[in-house]
C-alpha cells in the first residue's frame, strides 16, 4: 500500500461551508437548516404563553369582579345620614351658606346650585350608590328604583326640611 492511497483528499464544496460566522470561514456545517428556520419553536412557546396569560387575565377579571352589593337598609340609612351631615357642614366656594341652607332658599337658587350639589353628593357616596335629594323646591337626582333596598335620612332645618334617599346600583 502506498502512502498516496492512504491519504484521501477532502474536498469542500461551497454548500458545506458555514459562512454565517466570519471567524470560521473554513468550518464544515453539519446543520442543513436555513438560518431563518432557527428559534421558531421558542417563538411559538412564547406566543402560546402570552395567549394563555391573556385568557387567564380575562377569566380572572370575571371571577374577581365585585358581585351584586346587597346592603342592608340600616347601612343605607347610615350612609344617607352621613351624607346629609357632610352637606350641612360644608360651605361651597360660590356661596356663604351650607349646601342644605342653599337648597332651602328659593327654587332659582336650587337651579344654580343643583349641578354643584349633584357633583358633591357623587363625590361623597361610593361609586355604586345613587342618591335623590328632596327639598320643598324640587328633587335633585335620579328617580328612586321600585322594590329595592333604600336608605333615608331627613334634616329638619329652621327654614325647610331636606330628605335624602340612597340605594345601591
Amino acid at each position: 500500500m502506498s502512502v498516496s492511497n492512504q491519504r484521501q483528499s477532502i474536498h469542500y464544496t461551497q454548500d458545506s461551508i458555514d459562512t454565517s460566522y466570519p471567524h470560521s470561514e473554513n468550518t464544515v456545517s453539519t446543520d442543513h437548516r436555513h438560518p431563518d428556520d432557527r428559534a421558531q419553536l421558542a417563538t411559538s412557546l412564547i406566543e402560546s404563553g402570552v395567549g394563555a396569560l391573556l385568557i387567564l387575565a380575562v377569566v380572572s377579571g370575571f371571577l374577581w369582579a365585585p358581585g351584586e352589593t346587597t346592603g342592608s337598609t340600616a347601612e343605607l340609612d347610615q350612609l344617607a345620614a352621613d351624607t346629609l351631615h357632610i352637606l350641612e357642614g360644608e360651605i361651597p366656594s360660590s356661596s356663604e351658606q351650607s349646601y342644605l341652607m342653599a337648597m332651602c332658599d328659593t327654587s332659582s337658587t336650587i337651579m344654580t346650585e343643583q349641578t354643584l350639589l349633584r357633583d358633591r353628593v357623587a363625590a361623597i357616596l361610593p361609586p355604586t350608590v345613587f342618591a335623590q335629594i328632596k327639598t320643598p323646591h324640587g328633587t335633585i337626582g335620579p328617580a328612586v328604583p321600585v322594590g329595592g333596598h333604600t336608605g333615608q335620612a331627613v334634616s329638619i332645618g329652621s327654614r325647610c326640611t331636606v330628605a335624602i334617599e340612597v340605594w345601591y346600583v
